[in-house]
């Protein structure tokens, strides 16, 4: 990479556009004008999600305004070119019916791109947490960027791109509900602490009793001492016992052991999905009303 290139991606945003007060010039160096079908988007994207009122606001705007801000560009055909920053501005422009809309075209390669990219939706705050998450990842894989490198381009610091990250490991489902905003990325991260097997159940629970943070996460931890608990070991069941289970097995239809260790005991009810949790819960609040 170029000296001048990496001057760009250290600067961000600010280095891609030229300043009000420059000369406007009709060339690469400045800004200029370019019909709206020889531009496209990039294939590589940060932002997946486009708010369409907000897209409707601005089109409005720019019908009555004009597009004030350029769209920044890469050229990748003779006469076609890639959106490095500004794919709103663009989208918004062909709502209002533009023909043509000034752009800035700058030399950078596909991955230097998409890192610009990345950075003005940063700045801009544009991205929801799971775009921002997936963004990170692919500079760390495909521009082999280390957590540290990472925060240094955009202007944060490690444990926060680390943290960003975690929520990667979430299901589909529920990252997608941080992406649409029923959770917030602390609440993502909250679930985390929850077993896999109990953390759509977990999710769909904070929304539906809109939990804070701090209450999702104590249930989180309380989920997994109750999958994970193991503290008493069972002993040799006297026959005694075993009616007991049986007779607890018929009434509950889930598997039931009496655990049993110097005189203090516990009736452990196995369940191997939150759906039979729920089913037993309601089970025993039934026969609790009795």
């Amino acid at each position: 990479m170029t000296q001048s290139r990496r001057n760009v991606l250290g600067r961000g945003l600010s280095a891609l556009i030229p300043e009000a007060n420059d000369p406007v010039e009709n060339s690469v160096q400045g800004i200029t004008q370019l019909r709206l079908d020889q531009i496209q988007a990039a294939d590589h994207q940060p932002r997946l999600e486009f708010d369409q009122a907000r897209l409707i606001a601005l089109s409005a705007s720019i019908k009555s305004d004009g597009l004030l801000q350029p769209v920044v560009v890469r050229r990748v055909g003779q006469s076609t070119y890639s959106i490095i920053a500004g794919e709103r501005r663009y989208r918004a422009s062909k709502l209002a019916g533009l023909e043509s809309i000034p752009v800035v075209i700058r030399d950078v390669t596909e991955s230097e791109a998409f890192e610009l990219a990345l950075i003005e939706n940063v700045q801009r705050e544009d991205l929801n947490p799971i775009e921002e998450a997936d963004a990170f990842s692919y500079l760390a894989k495909e521009r082999q960027l280390s957590h540290e490198e990472i925060a240094a381009r955009m202007g944060r610091d490690r444990v926060t791109i680390t943290n960003a990250l975690r929520l990667l490991k979430l299901p589909e489902g529920i990252r997608h509900m941080v992406a649409t905003a029923q959770l917030s990325a602390g609440h993502g991260r909250a679930i985390l602490m929850a077993p896999s097997t109990g953390r759509s159940q977990l999710a769909e629970q904070t929304i539906k009793g809109g939990w804070s943070v701090r209450r999702t996460e104590k249930e989180a931890k309380a989920l997994k001492a109750l999958l994970t608990s193991d503290s008493l070991k069972p002993v040799t069941a006297s026959p005694a016992h075993r009616a007991v289970e049986d007779q607890l097995r018929a009434a509950l239809g889930a598997p039931i052991k009496l655990v049993n260790k110097k005189g203090v005991g516990r009736i452990e009810i196995r369940f191997h999905s939150m759906d039979e949790l729920e089913r037993l819960l309601d089970l025993m609040a039934s026969l609790e009303g009795q």
